[in-house]
């Protein structure tokens, strides 16, 4: 007797998003089915990888070297060096027009802080395409009519929990961001640290998008695990067991439902870049790797 696989088929879609502009942009999500189930559905994009770059690290070795797609820049720590806000917006305007690739702007993470630097930042670098976060429900008015103006897409952080996610959702759609101007930040953690209810999470939300057709959560998801996976002391007894700390996690991630993974090491992201290599003919758009 011949076996016939199950076949799952689901009502729901996630949005697909672009960052960048131009030639230069990148389209996430898309998709009408699960992590690698392309016997099911349609996967348009493959998952996006974005190296983490702090504000005082130089561009050139992920740029150039590594040629990452998505550059990720971070702010956190530019308060305690003394810069003013305008001088934080100016820097990153600088560095976003100078990489030629699309860019991720997280903040400090301080809704009060992010609620005056990062519309600054938006402003700064209109129209270059920016996601930009992370916005918060303490702040998501002043950075979504920034977003609006300046054409720009929001990274929507809530901790781990799809109720509030949804609510997020709903109150960016009602200050007038399309659904397909938002990402969504769960929060990642890293393996051992608290990954698998990060996971159970992400896993959460891609189903209610999808199985039950949930148009406040059919956002792709990001994963910024970069700085969760390095601070943590298996990766600091040595750097090789970091690499696949990190990679271990990431791909963790991926199979959960993340459409962009932030790493900090750039030899994981060819790690991951490698090993997603393997699946790229099964994508409906081939970008990448």
């Amino acid at each position: 007797m011949a076996y016939e696989a199950a076949i799952e088929t689901y009502s729901g879609k996630v949005e697909e998003v672009t960052i960048g502009k131009g030639e230069d942009s990148l389209r996430v999500g898309g998709e009408t089915t699960l992590p690698f189930h392309f016997f099911e559905g349609r996967l348009p994009n493959p998952p996006k990888l974005a190296l983490e770059v702090s504000h005082q690290r130089q561009l050139d070795r992920s740029e150039e070297a590594f040629k990452a797609e998505i550059i990720s820049l971070q702010l956190l720590g530019t308060d305690a060096e003394g810069k003013d806000i305008e001088e934080i917006a100016a820097m990153t305007a600088e560095i976003v027009r100078s990489v030629g690739v699309p860019v991720i702007v997280y903040g400090t993470g301080e809704p009060e802080r992010d609620r005056e630097l990062l519309p600054k930042v938006a402003e700064a670098c209109a129209g270059e395409g920016l996601l930009l976060g992370p916005v918060k429900k303490e702040n998501y008015r002043e950075i979504a009519a920034a977003c609006l103006k300046y054409d720009h897409r929001l990274i929507a952080q809530t901790p781990l929990d799809v109720n509030a996610t949804k609510q997020l959702n709903i109150m960016l759609t009602k200050e007038g961001i399309s659904t397909d101007r938002i990402v969504i930040d769960p929060l990642s953690s890293a393996l051992g640290y608290g990954m698998e209810y990060s996971y159970s999470a992400m896993e959460r939300i891609k189903l209610a998008a999808l199985a039950h057709n949930d148009k406040m959560l059919q956002m792709p998801i990001i994963a910024n695990i970069g700085g969760e996976c390095w601070k943590v002391k298996e990766a600091k007894e040595d750097d090789a067991q970091g690499v696949l700390w990190e990679g271990i996690t990431a791909l963790c991630f991926i199979l959960a439902g993340a459409n962009i993974l932030i790493l900090r090491s750039p030899h994981t992201y060819k790690l991951i870049q490698q090993i997603l290599s393997k699946h790229l003919k099964n994508y409906d758009n081939r970008e990448g790797y």
